[in-house]
């Protein structure tokens, strides 16, 4: 049980480090980096144990993975970044624990699966706690709100947290049909993500060109420097070089490889909802060690909101809570 916290809390740190990256790197260089290094560390990991790695295995299924990539890693990771950069850390870890909460509404909709009351009154606390968070306001998020109750960088985080489990729910359907495992799939993911996101900025370049010369758009200047200010490095006084380094190999390290890897180990030895409630810990842990640091200050309003959120997760997930406590007094 302690590692599966430990682990969570190397995620927190991953955040944490991710989110000092974004604060002197561009949105797309972090996140690309991030996916396709880690991409590329697994697939050599794995490659060798794997012979579903290898082109003549995995071609049927390359358009499948590519859009299964788009959704888990690539826009998610996207709107993540962008969240992070305008967000206080523990506010945008807060958001994407709302997971749980977003899984049960896509298998109602979808799969028309039943929702019992008992779920939907967890959901509505859940979210509740959400919207206490929401009212208060970072300094920088003012120039970027939308309505005076949410800003873009809120709605970006949500949406990472709604796309992203989107997309987990077709990586359960492809793992069911046990043509891969759950590394090999993080590893296709992440590299072919890593690779679009370097790709992007080149084809929205392109296509603000081509309609600049057909007049529907004001004409670029310059393509190459424009595609190129996508992942542009400006390093000024008061950036540190060697930490910054060492923040970006913590984050693809740490939160891609070993996170990822530890993560998909866990689902396979614990049961899903333990490690949902155990889950929320990330914000709890960013928080701590933001207020520890100083970069935070200590809130009365963000652990009662905390509380809120935990406890309709209590009430969500009250008849599995039940099951696995009368399965452990069974001895089953």
């Amino acid at each position: 049980m302690l590692d599966v916290f430990f682990c969570f809390a190397l995620l927190a740190s991953a955040t944490i480090a991710n989110a000092y990256c974004l604060k002197f790197l561009p949105i797309v260089l972090v996140a690309g980096l991030r996916m396709l290094v880690a991409g590329i560390i697994l697939v050599f990991i794995f490659r060798k144990k794997s012979h579903r790695l290898k082109f003549e295995y995995f071609k049927s299924d390359l358009l499948v993975l590519f859009g299964i990539s788009m959704l888990t890693m690539l826009v998610p990771a996207l709107l993540k970044a962008y969240a992070l950069k305008y967000l206080p850390t523990s506010k945008a870890a807060f958001i994407g624990s709302l997971d749980p909460f977003t899984t049960a509404l896509y298998t109602y909709w979808f799969w028309h699966e039943r929702l019992s009351i008992q779920k939907i009154v967890g959901i509505c606390v859940g979210f509740a706690g959400v919207l206490i968070v929401l009212f208060s306001r970072a300094p920088q998020e003012e120039s970027k709100i939308l309505w005076w109750v949410i800003s873009y960088p809120e709605i970006a985080a949500f949406g990472a947290m709604a796309i992203g489990r989107l997309g987990w729910l077709f990586v359960q359907g492809l793992l069911k049909k046990e043509r891969y495992n759950a590394p090999e799939i993080n590893g296709f993911t992440m590299t072919l993500s890593g690779m679009a996101t370097f790709i992007a900025p080149v084809l929205y370049t392109f296509v603000l060109f081509v309609t600049g010369v057909l007049g529907f758009t004001q004409p670029l200047e310059n393509p190459v420097d424009y595609a190129f200010s996508f992942v542009a490095i400006n390093f000024d006084a008061i950036t540190n070089g060697p930490f910054l380094f060492f923040a970006l190999v913590h984050t693809i390290i740490v939160g891609n490889v070993i996170g990822y890897t530890l993560y998909s180990n866990f689902l396979r030895h614990h049961s899903a909802t333990f490690i949902s409630l155990a889950g929320f810990s990330v914000p709890l842990y960013i928080y701590s060690f933001d207020v520890f640091r100083g970069i935070e200050p200590f809130s009365y309003v963000f652990l009662g909101a905390a509380c809120i959120t935990f406890t309709g997760l209590l009430i969500f997930y009250q008849a599995e809570i039940k099951k696995l406590i009368d399965n452990k007094s069974a001895g089953l």
